[in-house]
């Protein structure tokens, strides 16, 4: 593809396939475009297995290059990431039919929004999208994502408001938020209940890191397993957590519970330590010292007074330690989803009270 427009100098060749670049503009030109065309057609071609390169010099022009195997790869792109609009409920399965991470992103600009669901189905994620905040509060009841992806200006209801209302329902209220916005307000985003605040132009690799750091990674499996033998409390949790869109597989017995957590690979595992069968913390130190579990986050809700030594036996094996009854249904989903984040327990904090 050639044209015979201003021409590109060779010290912006590098960066002119960098979202929100414009080659050759002057600061008196017209800004007409988005800056995100050459991104796009990048991430298509590649996606395709092929590759895009450009030759040009000032004042002749410029031509762009674009090389594709002759053969279908064998994992064909969807019609989205192939350059078509992305869909506002996309199936949230792979074309083998197993379950993927699903992120809502509400964004009422098509090229940012193309731009993004490029990249995140290019990193393994499923895609649903809407335009505007109304309908985005529509699919995220309709549809249990796993993250939101929200910028701030929308037509009719904005993202604060967005935001405000899923932050106050108790079934959305640990839905991780990624706000995304041209707007640099990062202190009313947390306020409101923003898990990451990314300024715009934002990198694809910024978005993939953010939801990664909010617990939504693609090969993630919204489970819990929960080990207690008190039938009331995994009733009670299996309640709380399984409207927010997690599966709860709950265990009275800590027999085999090492082999249970190593097959399930759940995003946390919950663990009284009064149970009856087995030692509770001889199971927390199995967990950690197996190679198939040491990386599950565990979080200790019990009814027993723990004293001194008995917390200096868990220090650095769990994420988060609490007494039974701390906690209503919107803070312990919000403690799993925070602590679901946290892959490596080492990597954890112990709470300050």
């Amino acid at each position: 593809m050639r044209d015979t427009g201003i021409g590109i100098p060779e010290s912006e060749h590098a960066r002119i396939f960098e979202a929100f670049q414009q080659g050759g503009r002057n600061p008196r030109a017209s800004a007409e475009g988005t800056g995100l065309g050459l991104t796009l057609s990048r991430r298509i071609v590649e996606l395709h297995g092929g590759r895009i390169w450009m030759t040009s010099r000032p004042g002749e022009g410029s031509t762009f290059t674009i090389a594709v195997p002759a053969r279908r790869p064998e994992a064909e792109p969807t019609a989205a990431a192939a350059g078509g609009d992305a869909a506002e409920a996309d199936d949230p399965l792979e074309d083998d039919g197993a379950p993927t991470t699903t992120v809502l992103v509400i964004e009422d600009d098509r090229h940012s929004l193309d731009l993004v669901s490029v990249y995140l189905r290019s990193a393994g994620y499923g895609v649903v999208a809407a335009t505007d905040g109304e309908r985005g509060l529509e699919l995220v009841r309709e549809l249990h994502p796993e993250a939101v992806i929200l910028d701030v200006l929308l037509p009719g209801v904005d993202g604060w408001e967005v935001l405000a209302r899923l932050k106050s329902d108790p079934a959305t209220a640990a839905l991780p938020v990624i706000v995304t916005s041209m707007l640099d307000e990062r202190g009313h985003g947390f306020a409101l209940g923003a898990s990451e605040y990314l300024v715009k132009p934002v990198r694809g690799a910024d978005i993939v890191d953010a939801l990664r750091r909010s617990g939504a990674t693609p090969d993630a499996r919204r489970s819990v397993v929960v080990i207690d033998d008190d039938p009331e409390s995994i009733a009670l949790v299996t309640a709380t957590l399984e409207p927010q869109g997690w599966t709860v597989i709950a265990r009275e017995s800590g027999e085999d519970c090492v082999g249970l957590v190593r097959a399930e690979r759940p995003a946390v595992v919950l663990i009284d330590l009064l149970i009856r069968d087995v030692d509770g913390f001889d199971l927390v130190h199995r967990l950690g010292a197996d190679g198939g579990t040491r990386d599950v986050p565990i979080v200790v809700l019990t009814s027993r007074s723990m004293s001194a030594d008995e917390r200096r036996r868990l220090d650095g094996q769990i994420g988060y330690l609490a007494a039974k009854g701390d906690f209503d249904g919107r803070r312990l989903g919000e403690l799993v989803q925070r602590v679901a984040s946290r892959r490596r327990p080492e990597e954890a904090t112990w709470p300050a009270s």
